[in-house]
């Protein structure tokens, strides 16, 4: 069975060794202390070795007596090559180290037991569970990161300076106003009072983390946050008492639903005492924190995006300060996604759009324009997706429609459709048009008297060696340019040039140059055609 805890000490300080102990049991730790074996036996050797293995931390009583104790020693160097965090806890100040504590401890924080090992054991507990509390809880640490990681809205929320959306003053449910720098809400005894945070962002994915405390009323109401629509809309209610319960509520459809109520969490304060409410929306799932520890996760997508705000049940007056918000705000996602897009960054603005539908399928009157049909909407990706570029005129297409078929064709075989991988037929005369289309990869067929591309492109680029008298395949890939020409002094040359560049195999360096991959390893891959843009742009 694993232990959080394994307690080093010499069998002369059983006392301050059992008092970390049971302090800590209290606490919800499982700790391992040696009280039974017999020091030096293979079972002995075998049990601690076992129990420091298993363990997420050790606490090691520093003394005069644990300093020069082999059995100490040995617990200690069997910990360090396991690679155990230390807490060491000094019982007096005139403690010399053994030079195996000043090896293992390194420069490792130490606690001291002043004024005495009692006044400190809080702040013990403390440091043993910001050790264990993440590995345990590993998920739950790892979302609150990666929310905060992707977050675009950061704010500090100070009331001295603004509300925020809150609202001040009386109303039929109750009164409220800032004092001291908190927003303090009182609800009326028959009613609960919950304010929406206008001034906020909606938002989807969250980190919330604020400071509340119940200034008066009874211990078995409740009080805290909420998050989605206002009354009588559908919303969740992250919640605490002052019995130290938390309690997860959601409004669906105008009936209410309990997700979960933990009673009693050791590391809630109770009665009128202040509490530190952390709340981590990810997905479809839902962490509390309070005061800094795990406490409890919940799933549930049916609230999906929304603002925050604040509420208090019946009869209760309670202060919310500190508060601190990671969020993804929405709109300005979607301004980012929407940029991205008109610089032809469809890649990554796609991510952002999948987003927006995922999480706010009803939300499209936010944004400027309808994101669900921006992400049906066949664009070019400046990166992968390839424009073969042949004359607007109608001798132009007669002569070099066949070509840039058989030349898309070869592409789109070797492409991916999911990530913009293919080409596409358009004219000249849609590109000068259109100018941001020209940060596409580019391969113009037909020589420069019917293809302005070809034109500009011509007195820019070098020969290819495939190339002969009346076909001309031109380019500067060494150099990492992105633009081909294929043309010829009649319109068969051009499309020799076309077969030529195809099967010297030009074509496919041109294609791992554009889209980072070895195209000959996967040429048994063969994407399905793709139809691509009007020939017009």
């Amino acid at each position: 069975m694993r232990n959080d805890v394994f307690i080093a000490y010499s069998r002369k300080d059983s006392q301050a060794a059992e008092s970390i102990e049971n302090h800590l049991r209290k606490s919800g730790l499982r700790c391992y202390r040696d009280v039974k074996s017999i020091p030096g036996s293979k079972k002995w050797i075998d049990e601690i070795t076992e129990a420091i293995k298993s363990c997420h931390i050790v606490i090691a009583i520093v003394s005069e007596n644990s300093a020069f104790s082999e059995h100490v020693d040995s617990e200690l160097q069997i910990a360090f090559n396991a690679k155990k965090t230390f807490l060491p806890i000094v019982l007096s100040d005139d403690v010399h180290l053994s030079n195996t504590m000043e090896y293992v401890f390194g420069k490792r924080q130490f606690a001291f037991a002043k004024p005495s090992l009692e006044a400190v054991l809080p702040s013990i507990e403390e440091s043993v569970w910001d050790v264990i509390d993440p590995l345990q809880h590993k998920g739950a640490y790892d979302d609150v990161d990666d929310v905060r990681k992707r977050s675009n809205y950061y704010k500090e929320v100070k009331f001295a300076e603004d509300r925020y959306g809150l609202l001040i003053g009386d109303f039929p449910c109750g009164t409220t106003r800032i004092e001291n720098s908190a927003y303090v809400m009182i609800a009326k005894p028959k009613d609960y009072l919950g304010f929406e945070m206008s001034g906020l962002p909606r938002m989807a994915e969250f980190v919330l983390e604020a400071g509340i405390s119940k200034q008066s009323g009874p211990d078995d109401h409740w009080f805290g946050f909420e998050f989605g629509e206002r009354f009588p809309g559908n919303f969740y209610q992250f919640l605490l008492n002052g019995q130290g319960t938390i309690r997860i509520s959601k409004h669906w459809n105008k009936e209410w639903h309990d997700l979960i109520c933990i009673h009693t969490m050791h590391h809630i304060r109770g009665g009128n005492s202040e509490n530190t409410l952390k709340v981590i929306r990810k997905g479809t799932t839902f962490h509390v924190f309070v005061n800094g520890r795990y406490t409890v996760t919940v799933h549930d997508s049916d609230v999906r995006a929304g603002k925050l705000g604040t509420v208090v049940g019946w009869g209760i007056q309670a202060a919310f300060v500190d508060i601190y918000i990671d969020c993804i705000d929405l709109k300005a996602l979607f301004t980012n996604a929407l940029n991205l897009w008109k610089e032809l960054k469809i890649l990554e603005s796609k991510k952002d759009f999948k987003y927006i539908v995922e999480y706010d399928p009803y939300g499209y009157a936010e944004y400027e324009r309808n994101p669900y049909l921006l992400l049906t909407e066949t664009r070019p990706d400046s990166k992968k997706t390839i424009l073969i570029v042949i004359g607007y005129r109608v001798f132009a297409q007669m002569n070099d429609s066949l070509p840039s078929a058989k030349l898309k064709e070869e592409i789109n075989r070797s492409g991916n459709h999911e990530n913009l991988e293919f080409a596409s037929v358009v004219t000249d005369a849609g590109l000068v048009e259109e100018k941001v289309f020209m940060q596409c990869p580019i391969i113009t067929i037909g020589g420069h008297l019917g293809n302005k591309i070809t034109a500009d492109f011509m007195n820019q680029s070098t020969y290819d060696n495939v190339s002969s008298k009346g076909i001309k395949i031109q380019h500067n890939m060494e150099k990492g340019d992105r633009r081909v020409a294929l043309w010829g002094d009649s319109a068969e040359d051009t499309a020799k040039a076309v077969d030529i560049f195809i099967s010297s195999g030009l074509l496919d360096r041109f294609l791992t140059m554009i889209w980072g991959r070895n195209i000959h390893a996967q040429q048994s891959h063969h994407a399905p055609p793709m139809t691509g843009f009007s020939s017009s742009l």
